[in-house]
C-alpha cells in the first residue's frame, strides 16, 4: 500500500508537470521558511504502556496515563505556482514526531500566576523524521474579493527517521520552590528506517501573496501507513504494531515576492 501511494503521488506530479510544460516559468517557484510545534502519539499502546502485556498490571507503569508528545518542526518550503487557485509543492522538513506517557508526582507543586498546578513525570518516545512531502494546494479564495486566503492542500510525505531515543523526565527532590527536573535518555531500537504519511490540512494567509501578504498559519494532520516499529512485539510480550498520528501548527513565510 505504501508503495502504491508513493507511486500514485509522484505520478500526479508527474503529469500535472508535463500538462503545464509549455507555460512553465521560473518565476512562477516560491521558496519559503517554516516552522511551529507538533503534537504526535502512537494509535496503540507500545512497550511497557501495552495494557495486554503479562506484566502490566503489577508493573509501575499502569499508573501512568497516555499523552502525546510535543516537538517542533522546521524547515524550507519550494512552491511551484500553476494559477492563482492550484499550486504544487515539496518540503523539507525535520519534524519532531512520537508518542508520551506520564504520571502525576504528587511530591511535586508547580507554583504559577494561576497558583499550584500539578507535575507530572514524563516517559516520552522521541521520533524525529526528516521529511520531504508532496503536496497538492488549491486556493479557495482565488475568485473572492475576500483579504483572507483559505488554501486546502493533500499529500504524502516520505519520512526517514533521524533521532530515536527515549527520555524519561522527572523530578530530582520533592518540594515546592527547590524542586528539579532532571532527564535521562536511552536508545530506542526496531524503529523502521522509512514510512509514509498521507498528509491533509490547510493554510490561511493574505489574499496577496506577493504583496506584504506573504506570511502564513498552517495547519496539518498526518499518519504513518507503515508501522512505526519493525517488531510487532519485544521478548517479554509488550507490543510494538502501532501507527502514528501527528497534527503540526506553524507559520510560513515566503522570501521571494516575483
Amino acid at each position: 500500500m505504501a508503495k502504491r501511494l508513493l507511486i500514485t503521488a509522484f505520478t500526479f506530479f508527474i503529469l500535472v508537470g508535463s500538462a503545464t510544460a509549455q507555460k512553465f516559468q521560473l518565476s512562477n517557484f516560491k521558496v519559503g521558511l517554516k516552522g511551529g510545534i507538533t503534537l504526535s502519539d502512537f494509535t496503540k499502546n507500545v512497550g511497557f504502556f501495552d495494557q495486554n502485556s503479562p506484566n502490566y498490571r503489577n508493573s509501575p507503569y499502569a499508573a501512568y496515563e497516555e499523552y502525546f508528545r510535543i516537538g517542533a518542526l522546521a524547515g524550507i518550503t519550494l512552491d511551484y505556482e500553476f494559477s492563482k487557485a492550484f499550486t504544487v509543492g515539496t518540503e523539507l522538513l525535520h519534524n519532531g514526531r512520537g508518542g508520551a506517557y506520564r504520571v502525576e508526582n504528587s511530591s511535586v507543586a508547580i507554583i504559577t500566576n494561576n497558583g499550584a498546578e500539578k507535575a507530572y513525570n514524563y516517559y516520552q518516545y522521541r521520533i524525529n523524521y526528516l521529511e520531504l512531502p508532496l503536496l497538492a494546494q488549491y486556493n479557495l479564495s482565488s475568485k473572492a474579493t475576500s483579504s483572507i486566503a483559505l488554501i486546502v492542500y493533500g499529500g504524502v510525505a516520505p519520512g526517514f527517521p533521524t533521532t530515536e531515543k527515549i527520555t524519561y523526565t522527572n523530578y530530582e527532590r520533592s518540594g515546592v520552590i527547590d524542586a528539579k527536573q532532571t532527564s535521562q535518555s536511552e536508545d530506542l531500537y526496531n524503529v523502521r528506517g522509512f514510512n509514509l504519511s498521507p498528509t491533509f490540512g490547510f493554510k490561511i494567509r493574505g489574499n496577496d501573496a506577493d504583496g506584504p501578504n506573504r506570511v502564513y498559519l498552517d495547519f496539518r494532520f498526518a499518519r504513518t501507513v507503515l508501522p512505526v516499529f519493525t517488531i510487532e512485539a519485544d521478548g517479554n510480550g509488550n507490543n510494538f504494531k502501532t501507527g502514528m498520528w501527528t497534527a503540526s501548527f506553524a507559520v510560513g513565510a515566503r522570501l521571494n515576492r516575483n
